[in-house]
C-alpha cells in the first residue's frame, strides 16, 4: 500500500487531469468561534482518505483514518469524512489568530493544497455621541461583512435585537436609523435619554468577518441649572452644564419667540444687545447668556438648546427685569448698581441733598417767622420811639415831670 505522502505527491505530479477544481473558502464567525469554511469542489459521493491544516509548519487538525486536533481547533462538527466539508474551526479566536492557515487534502474525487487567510481585527471601537434629543453608543465593527446577529442588553434585559432575519426594539431603544446589517455600524441608539438612562450596555455580535462582545459606559449628567443675575448695566442668564472632566460644546442657540439671539455652530453669531457671556470657550461648561442694558420688554421665557460632547439638552429660562417703580428686594439690587448713578446724573439736588429733607423744611420755616418778628418789633420801635436795647430791661425815667399818656 502506498503511504499518503507519496500518494500526494503521485496525484499531484502524475494524475493533474483528475483535478476538478480549486477549493472555495470564505472566513465565517459562529457564536465565539472562527470557520475557516472550506468545501472540496466535486460532485456525488467522495471519500476523504487524508486532511491536514497548518499553521507556521504546525499542525492544527489531521485526519489519517482517525482525527487529531490541537487545544482550540478542530474540523467543524458534525464531521465527515465522506463529505466535501473540510473546514476548519477555531474556539473563541483571538487577535494572534489571524494568519495564513494552510490545508493539503487526499480525497476519492480531487487531491489538492492551498491556504486562507484569517484576520482577527480586533475589538469594537464605541464612542457616547449625543445628537439633538438623542444619546448614541457609536460602535462600529473593525471589519466588514454581513452581521448575521446583534444584541444590545441592559442589567439582562434586551434592548435590541437582531436575529438574521428579524428586527426587534423596546420602547425608546434601537439600532441608530437607517440601519443595514451589511455594515460595520453597530450603534444603539436611546431617544430622549435620562439621567436613569446612565449605566453599562452590553454588545454581542457576529458577523461574516468577527464575533466579538463587548460593554460601553453611558453617562447622562442631568439638567442644565440657571440662575438669573444683574450685573452692573447688564442681566445675565447664568446657566452651566452638569457635565465633569474636558467637553466640547458644538452646538448652542439662545432664542426668544422663535427669533435667535445667540448661536454657535463652529463660529459664533450674537444679535443687537445679546450674546454669551465673555470670555466664552466652547470648551468649557458656560453657556450664559448675557442681555446689555435690559429693559423691561426684556422680561419673558429664553430657550436653550446645547449639543456637547457630554450631553444634549433643551431647556428654558425665564428672566424677570424689575419694574423701576418698585421696591422689590430685586429693584433695591439693581439700585445698588448703576441705576443710583444714573438718578445722581440727572438730579443733581439728590447727591448734595438740598431742599428735600423734612429738616430743611422746617429750618426754612424757622426762618421765615424769625424775619418777620424782627420786622414787626423795628417797625413799632419806629412809630412809638419805644426806647430798645439790648443790654439793659429796666425802664427809663422821662426827663420831664409831667405824666406821660398811656396808650393801651
Amino acid at each position: 500500500m502506498v503511504s499518503h505522502p507519496c500518494l500526494f505527491v503521485f496525484a499531484v505530479f502524475g494524475l493533474r487531469s483528475t483535478i476538478a477544481g480549486e477549493v472555495k473558502c470564505n472566513t465565517l464567525f459562529v457564536s465565539r468561534d472562527a470557520v475557516l469554511d472550506c468545501h472540496l469542489p466535486c460532485e456525488g459521493p467522495i471519500v476523504i482518505t487524508f486532511l491536514k491544516w497548518t499553521k507556521n509548519q504546525s499542525t492544527l487538525a489531521l485526519y489519517n483514518g482517525s482525527s487529531y486536533t490541537s487545544n482550540r481547533f478542530g474540523f467543524r462538527q458534525p464531521w465527515n469524512p465522506s463529505s466535501q466539508d473540510i473546514s476548519l474551526q477555531i474556539n473563541n479566536p483571538t487577535k494572534e489568530d489571524s494568519g495564513e492557515y494552510n490545508y493539503i487534502v487526499v480525497s476519492t474525487c480531487e487531491i489538492l493544497m492551498g491556504s486562507v487567510h484569517l484576520n482577527i481585527a480586533g475589538e469594537v471601537k464605541c464612542n457616547t455621541l449625543f445628537d439633538s434629543r438623542n444619546a448614541v453608543l457609536d460602535c462600529h465593527l473593525p471589519c466588514e461583512g454581513p452581521i448575521h446577529f446583534l444584541k444590545w442588553t441592559k442589567n439582562n434585559s434586551i434592548l435590541a435585537l437582531w436575529n438574521g432575519t428579524n428586527y426587534i426594539h423596546t420602547n425608546r431603544f434601537g439600532f441608530r436609523q437607517p440601519w443595514n446589517p451589511s455594515l460595520q455600524d453597530i450603534s444603539l441608539q436611546i431617544n430622549n435619554p435620562t439621567k436613569e438612562d446612565s449605566g453599562e450596555y452590553k454588545y454581542s455580535v457576529v458577523s461574516t468577518c468577527v464575533t466579538l462582545k463587548g460593554t460601553v459606559h453611558l453617562n447622562i449628567a442631568g439638567e442644565v441649572k440657571c440662575n438669573t443675575l444683574f450685573d452692573s448695566r447688564n442681566a445675565v442668564l447664568d446657566c452651566h452644564l452638569p457635565c465633569e472632566g474636558p467637553i466640547v460644546i458644538t452646538f448652542l442657540k439662545w432664542t426668544k419667540n422663535e427669533s435667535t439671539l445667540a448661536l454657535y455652530h463652529g463660529s459664533s453669531y450674537t444679535s443687537n444687545r445679546f450674546g454669551f457671556r465673555q470670555p466664552w470657550n466652547p470648551s468649557s461648561q458656560d453657556i450664559s447668556l448675557q442681555i446689555n442694558n435690559p429693559t423691561k420688554e426684556d422680561s419673558g421665557e429664553y430657550i436653550y438648546t446645547v449639543i456637547s460632547t457630554c450631553e444634549t439638552l433643551t431647556g428654558s429660562v425665564n428672566l424677570e427685569i424689575p419694574d423701576m417703580k418698585t421696591t422689590s428686594p430685586a429693584q433695591k439690587e439693581w439700585d445698588n448698581g448703576s441705576e443710583t448713578l444714573t438718578h445722581n446724573r440727572t438730579d443733581p439736588l439728590k447727591l448734595k441733598g438740598i431742599g428735600t429733607s423734612r429738616h430743611h423744611q422746617v429750618l426754612f420755616v424757622v426762618v421765615i417767622l424769625t424775619a418777620v418778628l424782627v420786622l414787626g418789633i423795628f417797625v413799632l420801635w419806629k412809630r412809638k420811639k419805644i426806647p430798645f436795647s439790648c443790654a439793659t430791661s429796666e425802664t427809663v425815667e422821662p426827663e420831664s415831670s409831667l405824666p406821660v399818656e398811656t396808650t393801651p
